[in-house]
């Protein structure tokens, strides 16, 4: 069972907040309205902080998460390639939240 969700649980919320986010993308685009829509109201905590037009970067950032805790773990502890590739992905990060600047 522990197997089990240590699948479900990385793959399920990431999941879920990309399928929040497609089906509710318009609301949150609509700057105006999008503090005072109803609808969009239980998903607030995955757009609040961004631009409208970031909406999706909660789904970036799950899995940029997820690629940090989850593909780390295939390196060894403390070995070079493990190094060299969190370089990497934390350099493809800063890059990303460089060049796109999606927060409010």
């Amino acid at each position: 069972l522990s197997f089990v969700m240590i699948l479900v649980y990385p793959i399920g919320i990431t999941g879920l907040y990309t399928f929040q986010l497609i089906k509710h993308k318009n609301a949150i685009q609509d700057a105006a309205n999008r503090e005072s829509n109803m609808d969009i109201k239980h998903i607030v905590f995955l757009w609040r902080d961004y631009q409208p037009e970031f909406w999706w970067f909660e789904i970036y950032e799950s899995f940029r998460r997820l690629s940090f805790a989850g593909f780390l773990v295939w390196f060894k502890p403390g070995s070079a390639p493990q190094l060299c590739v969190s370089l990497i992905l934390a350099f493809i990060s800063s890059l990303a939240y460089s060049y796109h600047q999606p927060f409010d």
